[in-house]
């Protein structure tokens, strides 16, 4: 899979998310998300504007089993309060707390849109079969939860499609979930530092460099992108880097013999000083 970098807006925010950013900080479980699973979850997060870093959406891999997406259990009531049709909702169990349902009012609609639900389709259990701790404790509330978002997602599909709660998905332990949010000054350490920066764009002073192919090969646009996960790499490379390099046949421009060529695109050993 690519290295290169999708950047969203989510709300107020700017979101940029790679495959290092996403194995290092956003993954819970200790399994290894495959390239399909990784660009499944860029392509929920950008079709559907959430904000990983804020705790709206999770990729949670265990083993070898499937990865799962879920959303995070704030997000849905969010969006169902900003939607202008959205007119309120109710919920409800049975006596015996084996059936819930849950009604959404939309706007235009002569009846609100009402799903209901099995207490043994949705009830959570850990990987050894037994129940987990949030639907031991809380199985009344948990089943509510999920009648209502199934309940929202049907009123809403375009605002809702895709996105499934923790609630629902019975192979995952809420509880087992961070839920502290990553705050911009953590965010930001994701990112080489300014410092950093200038370390790269001195070193790389002292030697001929090739901007575009150096900048390509991490999949950004600009140093201030390589993430500082990659840091000591980005050293390695420029180190490594002999005096003079000469540009292969497919890379040289007709009548050019200087390797440092740069298509109209690309960025320039100028820019990369910016």
């Amino acid at each position: 899979m690519t290295t290169e970098m999708t950047v969203y807006k989510a709300g107020e925010n700017m979101v940029e998310l790679s495959p290092d950013i996403i194995r290092k900080y956003l993954v819970s479980g200790e399994g290894k998300i495959t390239d399909q699973e990784m660009m499944m979850f860029v392509k929920l997060c950008e079709y559907q504007k959430l904000n990983p870093f804020l705790r709206e959406v999770y990729l949670i891999k265990y083993g070898s089993s499937p990865a799962t997406m879920v959303t995070g259990k704030e997000t849905f009531l969010k969006r169902a309060y900003r939607h202008d049709k959205y007119r309120g909702h109710q919920t409800g169990i049975s006596d015996d707390g084996k059936v819930a349902w849950a009604e959404v009012s939309v706007q235009d609609y002569k009846v609100p849109i009402r799903c209901e639900v099995d207490y043994g389709e949705y009830v959570g259990k850990k990987r050894d079969g037994t129940v987990n701790s949030m639907w031991k404790s809380k199985p009344r509330t948990m089943l509510k939860k999920v009648a209502l978002v199934q309940a929202l997602r049907e009123a809403f599909p375009e605002t809702f499609g895709g996105m499934y709660s923790q609630e629902e998905i019975n192979t995952v332990d809420a509880e087992l979930l961070p839920d502290k949010e990553l705050k911009p000054e953590e965010q930001e350490a994701l990112f080489i530092t300014e410092a950093q920066v200038t370390e790269l764009q001195k070193l790389s002073g002292e030697r001929v460099m090739n901007a575009p192919r150096f900048l390509k090969h991490f999949e950004v646009k600009a140093l201030s992108e390589i993430p500082s996960s990659r840091f000591d790499e980005a050293i390695q490379i420029i180190k490594t880097k002999p005096e003079r390099e000469v540009a292969t046949p497919e890379e040289r421009i007709p009548g050019d013999d200087d390797w440092e060529w740069m298509d109209d695109n690309e960025p320039t050993q100028e820019e990369l000083k910016t």
